[in-house]
């Protein structure tokens, strides 16, 4: 059964399923949490074998789907797997999606570490010097000074990130972004912050953390569950409770959750992601609401198709700007 599956997900990789077929695996995937572990560990493999020439990519992905099959390792571990059997193309594709620089301000003469994530299909994550773990989306940069623990652990984030801080009770994470900084204690948070948006969305998971905002006197602090979104051209904040923080966080697995949430909302998300930009025929199609989950490496017009299923849409692709009508 897991073979009929996987040969499914081949299929899908390769590009060779009917839009009917498609449509059917896509909801196959949404329906299970084992379906979109087992669809991301074969895209996985299959993607670690992308910058193998052409005549060795094939025999390359059957040495390892037949590797994977002999494993029965949970996914958790999969970058570890790859480092054992399939090195140099895991080696090749981490290169390729992650810029890691080393500067000297002039001024000071401290370093700076920086961190850079592209459009790759696979999420960055690294591990900071005090043991805390990030995770970066899309063209996202991180990045921190040599005196980085001494008594602060400072770092400066322009777009989305997932941090699991060490906990040094002595030494204050904060995290700076346009218009505000972030103070963590031991915890678990996400924060949405790209510099060329007016608005800032910080969720948090686990702990408590107490964020400093341009233009507001009070700090306020958020417990589990909460969101806080702050528009950087307004100074002006908004506090949500009981926030669903599952897909808040979906991205760190390789897919993008949404909800309830404008079409508006979505599409500027995907828009910053692929790096197009959309416009919509009315305010009207711009506030209709879609409930659904999109994979990473799907394309535009995959991502269109699904949202067309639910929101009867017309769509027309011009390089990177998109128009979005409704249909009649």
């Amino acid at each position: 059964m897991q073979e009929k599956e996987e040969n499914r997900i081949i299929g899908y990789l390769q590009g060779s399923l009917s839009l009917e077929e498609r449509e059917a695996f896509l909801e196959w995937v949404d329906a299970d949490e084992a379906n979109k572990e087992l669809f991301f560990e074969i895209k996985a493999i299959y993607e670690a074998c992308l910058p193998l020439p052409v005549t060795d990519m094939h025999s390359g992905w059957e040495r390892l789907l037949c590797k994977r099959r002999q494993l029965s390792v949970h996914p958790i571990n999969l970058y570890y797997r790859f480092l054992r059997y399939a090195g140099v193309a895991i080696f090749a594709v981490l290169v390729t999606s992650t810029c890691f620089l080393l500067f000297m301000d002039k001024e000071d003469n401290s370093q700076s570490v920086c961190f850079v994530s592209g459009n790759e299909r696979m999420v960055n994550s690294l591990i900071l010097p005090d043991g805390t773990s990030v995770k970066l989306g899309y063209q996202t940069s991180l990045s921190y000074n040599s005196d980085y623990g001494k008594k602060k652990r400072i770092v400066s984030l322009d777009g989305e990130a997932y941090f699991e801080v060490a906990k040094q009770k002595e030494k204050p994470f904060i995290v700076k972004v346009k218009g505000q900084e972030i103070e963590a204690l031991g915890t678990r948070f996400n924060v949405l912050a790209y510099s060329q948006e007016n608005v800032n969305e910080t969720t948090l998971l686990e702990g408590s953390i107490r964020l400093t905002l341009d233009g507001v006197e009070t700090k306020p602090v958020l417990s589990p569950g909460q969101q806080l979104s702050y528009k950087t051209d307004e100074r002006s904040m908004v506090i949500s409770d009981q926030v669903n923080t599952a897909m808040v966080t979906s991205w760190t697995q390789g897919y993008y959750s949404f909800s309830g949430e404008s079409l508006g909302k979505i599409l500027k998300r995907i828009g910053q992601m692929y790096d197009v930009s959309f416009s919509f025929q009315s305010n009207r199609l711009a506030d209709r609401l879609f409930t659904g989950t999109f994979y990473r490496g799907q394309t535009i017009h995959e991502i269109l198709e699904i949202i067309n299923v639910s929101i009867p849409i017309n769509y027309k692709i011009e390089e990177q700007k998109i128009t979005i009508n409704e249909k009649r």
